[in-house]
């Protein structure tokens, strides 16, 4: 519920509609509260004050401070790199330029620390406008350049849209009329393609305003006969919606009448044949009785027969359902391990790119020397996918072999970490695919939490077989949850949700033992036939 208001809080916003937005906004900060989720909590009071800074400059200054108090506690996270944009901006409209720019500049340098493309490229678009103030235009046209081809890489349509108009403002304040009105053009065509009413108006009436100060009169009329048709389009497109729905209720109710007549006419037909068929069953008697119980054996026979085609039907839509289960699950595991390792790829070839461009070479290197090792990392992790997925049937010998070998390739990352592993279970035993994969994914989650929290010095894997069940127990001898912030870290995060997610695809359960003092484990038990 707190994240689809938070969806429909921007999605009004964009509309155009300031106090549904601000509603909205307050309802999901007051359930990421409840549920403690801070940091989402943090990021809706910065949202808030951004929603309410046109209104009251000073209740946009208290929201974000109440935003700024929660999120220091998040110091790297992308949500205190958007909060510091958003008060940039507020800084900007209070002519605090200077101040603007701080804050701008600070939330640039955690977003390229987590390689984040489009945050990059929001702060380049608020820079730009900080420039633009200062009336430094080549500058400012320079950030707003950058900040569109990042949102390209991003398709983020609605953010080139408005770089666009920006940059044709900062063009038409340097007298560069030609130019300005062309983007302006550009941005009024993108915003209609995307629906976006308000920009598209903006840019019309910036044209409209531009011609006539040239005294190109039969311009600035086109363009301003253009503002007009998309706000009398927008104000009456709300009416139009409303007289849809009556209309669509109005026919429903027409059509409920129009069945009520239908169902008593056939229900007076129906008692007409019934006593009908009485009167002859009585006086035919007997001489119809043989005929009576044919009919019904082949009645009984087609029913039967309607039987086992609907069991048919429904056997093979089962089937087709549990392949389109297996093609989501396929899809979905690529996607969380391999596709997200890609996408964070593309991003650092960007940001590369943009050192290279800046002549700093020496970050642009060293980028892309750990994207060449993430990008080996990928690759590894495909090969242990398709290789579990081209197998039916997976002897449990076969895993864990292929477990010790997935280990000794990785176990450089492991920080001296120890892995031992232990088998009860007969090595003859088979596994699906999906079983291999979903336990080959908690296991790698269960030692990438211990290396990140728990500075352990021994991780074992077991596998105990109990009355046809497969028991999967990890165990770490580190800290355990003695420690507050791995504690809070490690049981918040996606890591256990997406290993409890896994447990629940093989039939089974996810046991976290809290309470030991040396070390953390976690069992997973399934049944082995599933």
């Amino acid at each position: 519920m707190a994240r689809s208001l938070e969806q429909l809080s921007w999605a009004s916003s964009y509309l155009g509609e300031w106090d549904e937005s601000v509603e909205q906004r307050i309802r999901s900060i007051r359930l990421y509260e409840e549920l403690n989720l801070m940091l989402n909590a943090g990021y809706g009071y910065a949202e808030l004050a951004w929603a309410v800074r046109r209104r009251s400059h000073e209740r946009a200054e208290y929201f974000m401070k109440q935003g700024f108090a929660i999120l220091k506690e998040f110091p790297r996270s992308t949500e205190l790199a958007n909060a510091f944009n958003n008060y940039g901006i507020i800084k900007l409209e209070q002519a605090q330029t200077d101040s603007a720019i701080y804050f701008i500049e600070k939330s640039l340098e955690i977003k390229e620390a987590n390689r984040d493309t489009l945050g990059i490229a929001y702060s380049y678009g608020y820079l730009g406008s900080a420039f633009q103030e200062m009336e430094d235009y080549d500058q400012a046209i320079a950030y707003l350049r950058d900040s569109y081809e990042l949102k390209k890489v991003m398709k983020d349509s609605s953010g080139m849209a408005i770089d666009l108009t920006n940059i044709a403002a900062n063009y038409n304040f340097q007298g560069a009329v030609d130019l300005a009105a062309g983007y302006f053009r550009r941005s009024a065509q993108m915003a209609n393609s995307i629906n976006y009413s308000h920009l598209e108006e903006h840019n019309y009436n910036s044209l409209a305003d531009l011609f006539q100060n040239q005294a190109q009169y039969d311009s600035a009329l086109h363009y301003f006969k253009l503002y007009n048709q998309v706000k009398e389009e927008r104000i009456d497109e709300s009416t139009g919606q409303r007289l849809a729905e009556l209309e669509v209720q109005f026919e429903t109710e027409q059509k409920e009448k129009e069945l009520a007549v239908q169902r008593a006419e056939l229900a007076s037909t129906q008692l007409q044949i019934r006593n009908r068929n009485w009167i002859l069953s009585a006086l035919g008697g007997l001489l119809v009785f043989g005929g009576i119980i044919t009919t019904m054996v082949v009645r009984q026979q087609k029913i039967k027969q309607r039987e086992n085609e609907l069991k048919l039907k429904l056997a093979e839509a089962e089937t087709q359902n549990r392949i389109h289960q297996e093609r989501e699950r396929i899809s979905r595991d690529l996607h969380d391990n391999v596709g997200a390792q890609i996408t964070s790829l593309i991003s650092g070839l960007e940001i590369s790119n943009l050192y290279v461009k800046k002549n700093k070479t020496e970050d642009a290197l060293n980028l892309i020397e750990t994207l060449d090792a993430n990008a080996r990392d990928a690759m590894g992790e495909l090969r242990e996918t398709i290789w579990l997925l081209n197998k039916n049937e997976i002897p449990m010998g076969d895993f864990i072999g292929h477990l010790r070998n997935y280990f000794k390739k990785h176990e450089a990352s492991y920080g001296g970490l120890k892995i031992d592993i232990t088998n009860s279970v007969h090595e003859e035993k088979t596994l699906n695919a999906q079983q291999s994969l979903n336990m080959l994914r908690i296991i790698q989650e269960a030692i990438a939490n211990c290396v990140k929290y728990a500075e352990a010095s021994l991780f074992t894997v077991n596998f105990i077989e109990e009355n046809g069940t497969l028991l999967l127990k990890l165990c770490d001898d580190g800290l355990g949850l003695n420690k507050p912030s791995s504690n809070e870290s490690l049981l918040n995060g996606n890591g256990l949700l997406n290993m409890k997610r896994r447990a629940e695809e093989l039939e089974g359960k996810l046991h976290i033992d809290q309470h030991g003092k040396n070390g953390f484990s976690i069992l997973v038990q399934f049944p082995l036939t599933a």
